[in-house]
């Protein structure tokens, strides 16, 4: 069972506005403290909520880490169909990396999906399997056009590549890793590795 069938249903007590106040403090406290720290009683405290609230509307940590990032949208724009695959990935890694405080929610998923099962089923779910989405369909889009060939070596891994891009630049380069900096990245080593055939 997923966790998008676990949250349909439940059913909704609380007000619209309570629950993206409860829904962002949550993505707050993973900013600050990664997902591992993340607890349904800090967000009741900070909230002025009662855990049982939390319980009964989400259930788990998990469930209510899933919503809130599906209820604060894509942390992509969608697939820009600019045609060509240079264009449509500049485009993806441009609204990618506006998204600065959704970054950090990734970076928090991220450290600890690397240990907890959880938090890798969540990065898996909500994060990859939406907000990657629209790599897939650049790709797609550019084998159909014959820019790259659908069997390229590097192909399967142009996920795993971008997400290196998104998650170490800033670890090896500190400030200095910007917009400019991931579309040099992404013309210097991405695309020249997708074209290979």
């Amino acid at each position: 069972m997923t966790v998008r069938s676990v949250t349909r249903r439940r059913y909704s007590r609380l007000t619209p506005e309570r629950e993206r106040a409860l829904l962002g403090a949550t993505l707050q406290i993973i900013r600050e403290k990664g997902y591992e720290q993340l607890t349904l009683e800090e967000v009741a405290a900070r909230t002025r909520s009662s855990k049982a609230t939390l319980y009964r509307q989400w259930g788990d940590k998990r469930t209510l880490v899933a919503s809130a990032l599906r209820a604060s949208g894509p942390m992509t724009a969608e697939h820009a169909d600019t045609g060509s695959l240079a264009g449509d990935l500049r485009h993806w890694l441009t609204h990618f990396a506006e998204q600065n405080s959704d970054l950090e929610v990734l970076v928090g998923l991220y450290r600890t999906a690397l240990t907890d099962a959880e938090a890798l089923d969540v990065l898996r779910e909500v994060v990859i399997g939406r907000d990657f989405e629209p790599v897939r369909q650049a790709v797609a889009a550019a084998v159909e056009r014959g820019e790259i060939s659908a069997e390229g070596p590097a192909v399967p891994y142009l996920t795993h590549m971008l997400i290196g891009c998104l998650l170490a630049g800033p670890l090896v380069d500190a400030e200095d890793w910007d917009l400019d900096a991931l579309t040099r990245y992404l013309d210097r080593v991405i695309l020249p590795v997708l074209a290979l055939r």
